[in-house]
């Protein structure tokens, strides 16, 4: 279901999307999916990749886990750069928020991955979005529930590409039911 989700999101980029929203459940895999189908290709080709989380706690996971992948990783936290040479860079929305109303230049990044992108209707995160696409990044947003309780719609987005149902991921052992 995996590679299935990652060619279906690299189908889309293909076909003239600049921007894909990946619907998976949580606990699918979605970081391990981005970081399959995005970031590596990406690195390939010689890419820069900006990696965006809400939470410290995701983003030092996110980093961890794409260092365990060979993947050279660091951190943006506390306002500064852990290593700003690396190609991917994992930053809270945040800090980078807080940069850009600081004139403070953000990392170069030809690939955005914003992590629980449900939240990309709300102006300061659409604000960060617009400024890294105007200069040039695809985005790619992962969510389990790409919809926001409020209505605002995803807008930010071209595609929306879901991955398989809870129920389905229970099915083939992916995940635990639930209780």
């Amino acid at each position: 279901y995996q590679v299935d989700l990652i060619a279906r999101v690299q189908a889309a980029y293909r076909e003239g999307a600049q921007a894909v929203c990946a619907q998976s459940a949580t606990g699918s895999g979605k970081t391990h999916c981005a970081a399959a189908g995005i970031i590596a290709p990406s690195l390939a080709r010689g890419r820069r990749v900006l990696f965006l989380a809400d939470l410290e706690e995701i983003l030092f996971d996110t980093v961890g886990r794409l260092r365990a992948l060979g993947l050279p990783a660091a951190a943006i936290t506390r306002g500064r750069a852990e290593d700003p040479t690396a190609p991917v860079q994992v930053a809270s929305q945040q800090t980078l928020t807080s940069w850009l109303a600081r004139g403070v230049e953000l990392p170069p990044a030809d690939r955005v991955i914003l992590d629980e992108c449900h939240g990309a209707a709300a102006r300061t995160t659409r604000e960060l979005l617009r400024v890294l696409r105007e200069r040039g990044a695809l985005l790619a947003g992962l969510s389990g529930t790409p919809c926001r309780g409020d209505g605002l719609p995803l807008d930010e987005f071209d595609v929306l590409v879901c991955g398989p149902q809870p129920r389905e991921l229970v099915a083939v052992g992916a995940l635990v039911p639930c209780e």
